[in-house]
């Protein structure tokens, strides 16, 4: 059994994502000097604030085990019709550009998501710079704080479109560079060999279930039993909690709304619509990308995507018998 960065399991011809259970796209090599390190983090980072229908932004990168690794989400290829197709490669670029991000052969074979032709839709390719939130940095600091051994519970709560899918992809990383062997639930239940794995580490269990269920899962019992180590229980919830120990996913002001938007000269959109947009979407990024996004067809009938949240699903069968 080989695991990448503590959180990329080798299935055959696959890599798994242990915090999410999801097939993603996984690029390793020899490490680089530590100049081209720094760059290709720095680029990395940049792109991980990005989002285009056509770009595929990484989930984690780095330099670990003697080896550079990146990691993308594994998405269908984008369907349109081929005549639209050079428009959409256009506005990336342009994004892209705007953003002072230039991608090399090698990157663009990484980051730049398939493209085949397919029915025509009435949607329009955005441009999108996540924004800072509070919650990242409460979480964040909340795994970072000394305390004393045993599972330590987070709840994290947001309402749908508030970002909260993208937060605990983000927060995957933030637990794995903390130290922790982050696992999705579902995962740690399914996978037979995960006592093994994380025997003597730092555990974090990523937990999107909405059941009331207070009870610790069974990974985290058994690894606070075997070792006088600190564990995390991150729960994701679309309803509100009144727990102590709730962090609120905090909804985006009418400039910050602005700012995650790029303005395209061909495709716009036009203020008035971004104006219609932010009042429409009450501070939740994702009503705001949904209503700018399939407004009408933009020039020749180019448009978005809308894509839709990652399933977080137990690891496949098949991943349990590797060998070792």
């Amino acid at each position: 059994m080989q695991v990448i960065a503590r959180r990329f399991l080798i299935d055959r011809d696959d890599a798994i994502d242990l915090a999410t259970g999801e097939v993603v796209r996984l690029w390793t090599e020899a490490p680089p000097s530590l100049a081209e390190q720094h760059a290709r983090a720095a680029f990395c980072d940049r792109l991980a604030g990005l989002r285009h229908p056509l770009l595929l932004s990484p989930l984690d990168y780095g330099c670990e085990e003697g080896r550079w690794f990146e990691a993308y989400p594994s998405r269908p290829a984008l369907r349109a019709p081929a005549r639209q197709l050079p428009d959409i490669a256009l506005h990336a670029i342009r994004f892209l550009t705007a953003e002072s991000v230039a991608l090399t052969t090698s990157a663009a074979e990484r980051v730049i998501r398939p493209a085949i032709d397919g029915p025509a839709a009435c949607w329009r390719p955005l441009g999108i710079r996540l924004q800072a939130r509070a919650a990242i940095e409460e979480a964040r600091a909340a795994i970072d704080a000394p305390r004393p051994p045993g599972v330590v519970r987070l709840v994290v709560t947001g309402a749908r479109g508030s970002g909260l899918t993208t937060l605990r992809l983000q927060l995957a990383r933030v637990a794995r560079l903390a130290g922790y062997v982050v696992l999705d639930r579902g995962v740690a239940r399914g996978w037979a060999a995960v006592a093994a794995f994380t025997a003597g580490q730092h555990v974090c269990i990523l937990d999107s279930r909405e059941q009331d269920d207070d009870r610790v899962p069974a990974a985290l019992v058994r690894a606070a039993a075997a070792s006088a180590r600190r564990h995390l229980w991150v729960r994701f919830q679309r309803r509100g909690s009144s727990a102590p120990d709730v962090i609120a996913l905090d909804r985006l002001g009418r400039n910050a709304m602005h700012a995650m938007l790029f303005i395209d000269d061909h495709y716009g959109p036009s203020p008035a619509e971004v104006a219609k947009a932010v009042d429409a979407a009450q501070g939740l990024p994702g009503r705001f990308v949904e209503a700018l996004s399939g407004v009408r067809p933009g020039p020749r009938g180019a448009g978005w995507v809308h894509e839709t949240s990652p399933v977080y699903s137990p690891i496949p069968a098949a991943a349990v018998a590797v060998a070792p």
